[in-house]
């Protein structure tokens, strides 16, 4: 139910192991059809008569073991109260949101399914990319006991590794996948931003050995003892002088810079490379280009 990017490739990876796609239904017709196609099953109408027999296994296409829930975050709670009518014993309903635990699959739950929250640390910008990447990625599950053995299993069968977590803690596991992907890609925007200030084209073919570079040094030995720069050495007249060159070529990238070195410099001082008057005196400077 919704047609989104993991839904989808995780619908059509359990299809390929063996398992049937009983029907799609999604917010607009079109991407229910899309779905459709990609799945090779009906598209369902939530609305008709028919949905509300599925319970009793009387509706054409609408009887479903599994039923998953490919909608955004902010729709997920009133996706599942619509489908907690086909949600009777025997039935799991799952939801891919990182931040999200159990308490969206409620009306599920009051109607005897059973409920898992399943998110992969992928970055999935289409169907096809979720086909390809999904298996390997690590999922974090939240299901109650009788149903965690259940979405192990299910994990593992387009791929996946598992790895429970606690409900009240996913807002974290999400903000640290958020922070790993969304972040990086970020800070690599601003880098790009800053070369081409400079005049230096094509920007991303010159960061992406040191970015891969970087990478290697994070697996290989830890990000605590990877981490290196001018902020981390304390190295005040370097980001002094970078500074005052961003602010007179690119003043709208002064922000972001000192943000990001402030960022070096907080992961610095938690690995234990930067001493407290280090810290204060670059800063101060960091504090500066902010405030201006």
């Amino acid at each position: 139910v919704g047609a989104g990017r993991v839904g989808t490739a995780v619908a059509e990876l359990l299809r390929r192991r063996g398992h049937t796609v009983a029907w799609v239904a999604s917010r607009t017709e079109s991407s229910a059809r899309r779905a459709a196609a990609t799945l090779a099953a009906p598209v369902a109408d939530l609305d008709s008569p028919d949905a509300g027999k599925a319970r009793r296994g009387r509706g054409p296409h609408m009887g479903a073991d599994v039923i998953l829930i490919g909608a955004g975050d902010d729709a997920i709670a009133e996706v599942a109260a619509r489908i907690a009518p086909l949600a009777g014993p025997g039935t799991v309903v799952c939801h891919f949101a990182g931040a999200l635990g159990l308490e969206p699959l409620e009306p599920v739950v009051s109607a005897g399914g059973g409920a898992c929250a399943l998110h992969p640390v992928q970055s999935c910008p289409s169907v096809a990319a979720a086909l390809e990447r999904l298996p390997g990625s690590v999922w974090g599950v939240t299901a109650p006991p009788h149903l965690a053995a259940w979405a192990h299993e299910l994990v593992a069968e387009v791929g996946g590794t598992p790895v429970d977590v606690a409900g009240p803690v996913r807002p974290l596991w999400h903000a640290a996948a958020v922070t790993a992907s969304n972040g990086l890609v970020a800070l690599l925007h601003t880098a790009e931003s800053l070369l081409h200030a400079a005049g230096i084209e094509p920007a991303l073919q010159v960061l992406a050995p040191l970015v891969e570079g970087t990478l290697a040094n994070v697996w290989g030995r830890g990000p605590a003892e990877a981490l290196t720069g001018p902020a981390v050495r304390g190295e005040a007249a370097t980001i002094e002088r970078h500074l005052e060159v961003i602010g007179a070529t690119a003043p709208d990238l002064a922000e972001p810079y000192a943000a990001a070195a402030a960022l070096i410099l907080a992961a610095g001082r938690r690995a234990g490379k930067v001493e407290g008057r280090t810290e204060a005196s670059v800063l101060a400077l960091l504090n500066d280009a902010r405030d201006t």
